[in-house]
């Protein structure tokens, strides 16, 4: 069975990305009746750049790119940096060019980094001061020879770098050869970004302690085109003003940036749809509580895209009463799945927000479902948006009907074009007749809602962002004492997260250990382990040594069965207290 969106298939522009986003600005800032100061601010500083001027330094920065370095049409520019008034000109401006804007995670460390320049063959780097070294040893790592030229620094306020330019002096106002769309083969054709997303792609690792090469699992470049990233801001934009989401549009004035814009849907939900409706996005580096309330109330944000961690921060953090948040209006959740629980406490402390709850992946540009405002069905994630197909697959990939669960895939102007350099990834993921295949186990009902209950993939999900167990389980046998591993996520309600957790082998020669010297051991690999990898990926959920890893007769770790393990001890844990 083919499930169909119940809202209309809506035209979409045969267009490049920053015409578009540009010409949807102007066009409603002109119908707006509340008019927003800025495009995009930087909310500790308060620095401002109107929609003028960021198109004027959008345009700027592709002059720059072309005459300063020579980059040509499909050059890749790698932005390595966090929430910035300067990240839509980079990305923005890359592709007024012609270029591609491959975004970055800014906690990576200088092996995660190396990984993303390489296999997108970056030939500029546009980051922050305190992330220069990270991104010269990851040059010097990938073999990449991007010389000093061609790294543009971001801060917000510039420093004094004697061999790296900032944003501002980088800027060029020679005429450029723009690059546009007109036609929709080319829309559906040329990338626009290459989005990382998580996953298991091999890389070569030197293990010192076997003298022989381990595979890591590395992030995948998604090859999201013009013709991806318009149509799903097309859809976005439908669905939020058909449900009546946004009906007081007309009188809204602000987003919040706090999702970080590397991440897709920070990007796309927040900047570019922030920036496409002529709504003034107030931008945090990154989200510190005090800094969050407090940006709220200066700058009066009317709307916020947030992801669970958040939401409970929103509930618990005692500093909130210190300020008035009365100017939020709607929030919308995603990333990562919300439970009901806290809906229901988020509704009851905050009755005049509006919440709606939203699915997606970066391979599909990245929002597929969405909740309607009155939606009160437990668990939902809402209703098909405009364009999409949906079908519900068994093991054997044949079809499934309405209420049968099953791995839930999805179909539309929005599945990305494949990842780089990984064609048979692309054929296990985007099926001949154009699914996209989820990974992700659910159900359809009977009036249209998708619902999420599991997920097919191993991979974790941090506070919204993915971590492959593979990378973290070839890295802890690189560790000498190790001869076994396997890492899951474990899911706590309190901090509305998975936390990565690991399980470990020792060596032989180690079984003499006492319980409390396991417990030390523990804690030695935990430390060594946090200390290879990028903040998000460390072992939060604490690391267990077993005697031996639970595995199938074929040898495939059951992460199952070490999810049910924690459960069972968190719940005797749980009634030990009462």
């Amino acid at each position: 069975m083919i499930f169909k969106s119940q809202y209309p298939d809506i035209p979409v522009v045969h267009s490049d990305l920053a015409t578009h986003i540009f010409a949807e600005a102007k066009h409603f800032k002109a119908q707006r009746a509340v008019k927003t100061r800025f495009a995009i601010c930087d909310a500790p500083t308060g620095k401002e750049l109107t929609l003028e001027t960021l198109e004027q330094y959008c345009n700027q920065f592709a002059s720059a790119l072309q005459n300063k370095l020579s980059l040509a049409v499909d050059d890749v520019v790698l932005v390595f940096s966090p929430n910035t008034i300067y990240y839509p000109v980079a990305v923005l401006g890359t592709t007024m060019m012609g270029g591609v804007a491959t975004l970055a995670n800014p906690t990576y460390n200088e092996r995660e980094l190396a990984h993303q320049i390489k296999d997108a063959n970056a030939k500029a780097i546009v980051t922050q001061s305190h992330l220069l070294p990270v991104a010269l040893d990851a040059i010097k790592h990938s073999g990449a020879s991007i010389p000093a030229t061609n790294i543009v620094l971001v801060d917000i306020e510039p420093t004094k770098q004697s061999q790296y330019v900032h944003i501002e002096d980088f800027l060029c106002q020679k005429p450029f050869t723009r690059f546009t769309i007109n036609t929709e083969s080319a829309a559906k054709e040329k990338l626009a970004v290459l989005s990382y997303s998580s996953g298991t792609t091999d890389s070569l690792y030197l293990s010192q302690k076997k003298n022989e090469y381990v595979k890591l699992g590395l992030s995948k470049g998604v090859m999201l085109t013009h013709h991806n990233l318009i149509s799903n801001q097309l859809m976005n934009r439908i669905f939020d003003f058909d449900d009546g989401w946004l009906s007081d549009y007309n009188t809204l004035t602000t987003f919040m940036g706090v999702l970080p814009f590397y991440h897709i849907y920070g990007f796309t939900h927040t900047l570019l749809v922030g920036i496409s409706s002529a709504v003034g996005v107030v931008v945090i580096p990154k989200f510190e509580p005090n800094l969050f309330f407090s940006a709220v109330q200066k700058y009066k944000v009317n709307i916020a895209h947030l992801v669970p961690p958040i939401i409970i921060i929103l509930l618990n953090n005692p500093d909130v009463k210190k300020y008035d948040l009365s100017s939020l209006r709607h929030i919308s959740t995603g990333a990562a799945p919300l439970g009901d629980k806290i809906v229901k406490r988020f509704e009851k402390m905050y009755r005049n927000i509006t919440m709606i709850r939203a699915y997606g992946l970066t391979e599909a540009s990245p929002t597929v479902t969405k909740s309607t405002r009155d939606c009160t069905k437990t668990g939902c994630s809402g209703k098909l948006m405009a364009n999409v197909e949906a079908k519900v697959v068994d093991e054997d990939n044949k079809n499934l009907g309405v209420d049968e669960i099953g791995e839930l895939c999805f179909r539309g102007p929005f599945v990305m074009k494949g990842y780089l350099n990984n064609l048979e990834a692309t054929k296990n993921t985007v099926d001949e007749t154009g699914f996209l295949h989820t990974g992700d186990i659910g159900y359809i009902d009977k009036d249209g809602d998708v619902y999420i209950i599991d997920r097919k993939k191993e991979l974790i999900k941090y506070k919204g962002t993915q971590v492959p167990p593979a990378e973290l389980e070839a890295l802890l046998l690189l560790h000498p004492d190790v001869v076994d591993s396997a890492v899951t996520g474990i899911y706590v309600e309190e901090e509305g997260t998975e936390l990565p957790k690991a399980f470990v082998a020792l060596s032989p020669s180690l079984v003499h250990l006492t319980e409390e010297e396991k417990l030390k051991k523990a804690q030695e690999i935990r430390k060594w382990l946090d200390g290879q990898v990028a903040s998000y990926k460390r072992l939060r959920g604490g690391l267990t040594i077993l005697d031996a890893i639970p595995k199938s007769a074929s040898g495939k770790i059951l992460r199952r069965t070490l999810r049910d393990m924690e459960k069972s001890k968190s719940d005797f844990n749980s009634k030990a207290k009462l």
